[in-house]
């Protein structure tokens, strides 16, 4: 998207019980000095609304900070958590077509404002949320929604978990079945789940589970070739991802959905285009960006 000269920002911290909000309009390479000087200093606390088309209206950055504190809570029910400090940091983007926030993940604000404007999606807005540990994160909202008269409440809780299955069930069920990828890899066997069940169990391809109806697995489509065999790297990929990454549980399982919530997120090492649309045609670009994510290894 095309970036103004100016950019506007909103700046919300707490101190003791009082929040303090300011708002503000800057060049965008001032802006950015600012945030890196920021970032070099001691970890501060601070949440940013980012606006890379220069809207300065209050109201505009307090709706969308509003929506990306929801997502937080949407993400928490259907995701792993917020990363801790010393991992990489994860900003919200909220899209300008139908204002629901996704994921840019990145090592820096420099970097997730870069990928941003360089994106051909209609994004504009960035809310930045890595500054801020995942408890007081949760405080702050609560005073905020207080203070601007939209409590939270844990009522939101069963309506966001019930929104976060109706979420996973409608993806899932556009992707083939265990019986449907063990035909599409060759197999003939009596079993007809048998090969991809078992790939799945070996890290070669990703599955994810639903409850119901009577619990079964599917396979999300961009993983595969047009052929039906997984696309290359895929292996190496989510080995990455399961060996460094924070997917598996303390008996090394996964419903793999926290898998596909990073294939599907914007990513800085890929301009902010998602893993699962450059997996196809560039898949070493993305066990590039899984390694530098989450390995020590280049």
């Amino acid at each position: 998207m095309r970036i103004a000269h100016d950019v506007s920002y909103l700046e919300l911290s707490e101190s003791n019980g009082e929040l303090t909000s300011r708002i503000g309009i800057k060049p965008m390479k001032e802006l950015t000095l600012k945030l890196e000087s920021a970032a070099q200093r001691a970890r501060e606390e601070v949440i940013r609304v980012i606006d890379l088309r220069g809207e300065t209206a209050h109201d505009h950055l307090q709706s969308a900070l509003l929506t990306a504190f929801t997502s937080l809570h949407y993400t928490k029910h259907a995701n792993p958590p917020l990363p801790h400090e010393g991992e990489p940091t994860y900003h919200y983007v909220l899209l300008g077509t139908d204002s629901t926030a996704r994921h840019m993940h990145g090592t820096s604000i420099k970097e997730s404002l870069k990928a941003l404007g360089g994106s051909a999606a209609d994004d504009h807005l960035l809310i930045d949320f890595s500054g801020v540990a995942e408890a007081r994160l949760f405080a702050i909202e609560e005073l905020y929604r207080r203070v601007y008269g939209q409590p939270s409440g844990h009522a939101e809780q069963q309506p966001l978990e019930q929104r976060a299955a109706a979420r996973r069930i409608k993806l899932a069920s556009q992707w083939p079945t265990a019986a449907e990828v063990s035909r599409n890899l060759g197999s003939s066997a009596g079993n007809a789940s048998h090969l991809a069940t078992k790939h799945r169990r070996a890290g070669k391809l990703l599955g994810v589970y639903l409850p119901v109806p009577g619990g079964s697995w599917r396979f999300p489509q961009w993983q595969f070739q047009r052929d039906g065999q997984p696309v290359m790297h895929l292996e190496e990929i989510l080995k990455v991802l399961h060996e460094q990454g924070p997917f598996l549980d303390t008996d090394r399982r996964s419903t793999g959905w926290g898998e596909v919530e990073w294939f599907q997120s914007g990513h800085v090492l890929l301009d902010g285009h998602t893993p699962a649309e450059v997996l196809a045609t560039h898949p070493h670009r993305v066990l590039t960006a899984a390694k530098a994510e989450f390995s020590e290894e280049p």
